[in-house]
């Protein structure tokens, strides 16, 4: 599902809001969460889960085709973890 696809359904459930405002809000959410992750915030959402940031650190690893040592240098990356809700939900 893509940000269209997601904001046709909503708008779907909401005959009252019209198109353009669930992509904008839509939007707005996506920026909001994005900024607050960068400022090393955690963002929970109720039965969905808590979006943060990881820092990965330097590590060996091995080029697949030429087998040759090399490392990896520390990141940040996004980690998402799913709310029980929707654990439950993918288990049945």
């Amino acid at each position: 599902m893509n940000t269209k696809e997601l904001a046709k359904e909503i708008q779907s459930r909401t005959q009252e809001i019209p198109m353009s405002q669930i992509e904008k809000i839509i939007g707005i959410l996506v920026e909001t969460i994005t900024n607050k992750i960068k400022e090393n915030e955690k963002v929970k959402i109720q039965g969905l889960g808590i979006f943060l940031l990881k820092e990965r650190a330097e590590r060996q690893g091995i080029n697949p085709q030429t087998k040759e040592k090399l490392t990896i240098p520390a990141c940040k990356t996004v980690k998402f973890k799913a709310s029980s809700t929707i654990k439950q939900a993918v288990k049945q």
